[in-house]
């Protein structure tokens, strides 16, 4: 069970923790700029979760980029949120140059977590059409079979000292119940009891959004507010654990470890070799495998990657990854310092990239022009990372085959 926690950002954001279940509020949308929440991706085996969303306050006329990172099975916050705010005129550009910022920052504990950027699991439910949404079936596809579970949200009354001001209209203070349920299998993913002031007194509530990696489901949902003749919609988020007999996972010699695209589709791991196992090092290397079930038909692919021109005593590591129907693809370093893209539809790989040149790194230790903070761009096409003690770089991935790099921003600060 999670511990309580309470946390307030400024006047519009609060972050509690209720009955061992993980609850984020934040900003949704307003009138002027809706909100933006994007998972930046979960860890291997899905016991963290990162996620950003942007949004805009009217009242205090500033837009803002939050970033979290949640740990999925103690249903707990892993660090203190990561929070930039502009204001102005063009917040919207500024808030952009804000966000790179932010991500650069929380940078040390998404590497501590060993989030994977662009691992994000399946969207198994969309609420499309705008309307309240308590009741939400889910499938869970997985290549032996599909799993069904349905996710209740149910509402209840409740009296509040601080929602005075509601109690002689129609829009009374709500709190809620979620549970998800498949077969004889039941779950209460939140359950709360109490109306704590940092949710604005809602009046409603409806599902938004539901993703699943592996057996962990992350519930967003929609908190309906309203004062005077303002009103808002803030963003909640609920996680848990799927039933663990009930996932699919049929096929025992399919890896639970690894990272799964497609619903598990798709398995990717950097696996040990007898040809390159370091003894000495304990380190697994440059043996990268792709499992691909496509219904009855199991694939086994593996390549023992080239060797850089690096000493090749340090590991190779999947860093991002990236999966839509026109394009999926995985990033590989080697020695951290090159990378390769290695095109998980024509089964291809890049040349090893060196993207840090002679003039770009200051030399302060071991680690300057090592490469960190490997993600993609939404649709895939752009590649943005830093490099301690030298800057950020951005290379056009248009071309899987050939990475061409696009700018690169000094900065001899970055230090991680």
């Amino acid at each position: 069970m999670g511990r309580n926690i309470f946390r307030n950002f400024i006047t519009f954001v609060s972050l509690p923790l209720i009955t061992g279940i993980l609850f984020l509020q934040t900003p949704f949308c307003f009138s002027e700029m809706n909100t933006e929440s994007t998972i930046i991706g979960f860890s291997e085996d899905g016991s963290f979760l990162a996620f950003e969303i942007r949004g805009y306050d009217r009242e205090r006329e500033r837009a803002f980029s939050l970033i979290q990172i949640v740990d999925t099975i103690k249903n707990d916050f892993v660090k203190d949120d990561f929070l930039k705010e502009v204001s102005g005129e063009g917040y919207h550009e500024k808030l952009q140059l804000e966000s790179a910022q932010n991500r650069r920052e929380a940078l040390l504990w998404l590497m501590r977590t060993q989030i994977i950027d662009g691992n994000r699991g399946s969207l198994v439910f969309r609420n499309e059409d705008g309307d309240y949404c308590h009741n939400a079936e889910i499938t869970v596809s997985y290549p032996e079979q599909e799993s069904t579970y349905l996710i209740i949200l149910t509402e209840r009354e409740t009296v509040a000292d601080y929602c005075g001001y509601q109690s002689e209209t129609e829009l009374k203070p709500k709190i809620f119940t979620l549970t998800a349920e498949s077969g004889n299998w039941t779950a209460a993913l939140q359950e709360d009891s109490v109306l704590f002031r940092s949710r604005k007194c809602p009046y409603a509530y409806s599902i938004s959004r539901v993703h699943v990696y592996k057996d962990k489901i992350a519930v967003f949902l929609d908190s309906y507010t309203h004062r005077g003749e303002e009103s808002g919609v803030y963003k909640l988020v609920v996680t848990g654990v799927l039933d663990p007999v009930n996932r699919g996972l049929k096929d025992k010699e399919r890896p639970e470890e690894g990272i799964w695209l497609d619903s598990g589709e798709i398995v990717l791991k950097m696996t040990a070799d007898e040809t390159t196992y370091e003894e000495r090092t304990g380190y697994s290397h440059r043996k990268f495998s792709v499992w691909s079930y496509r219904g009855e038909r199991k694939d086994e692919y593996s390549l023992i990657l080239p060797e850089p021109r690096y000493s090749s005593l340090y590991p190779y590591r999947i860093s991002s990854v990236y999966s839509d129907k026109e394009r999926k693809y995985a990033v590989i370093e080697a020695t951290t310092r090159v990378f390769a893209v290695f095109d998980l539809i024509s089964y291809s790989i890049s040349e090893w990239i060196e993207p840090v040149r002679a003039g770009d790194v200051l030399g302060v230790d071991g680690r300057s022009g090592n490469l960190v903070g490997m993600h993609s761009s939404d649709d895939g096409r752009i590649l943005y990372f830093s490099a301690v003690h030298a800057g950020h770089y951005s290379y056009d991935l248009s071309d899987l085959r050939r990475p061409r790099r696009m700018s690169f921003q000094n900065d001899v600060s970055v230090n991680y």
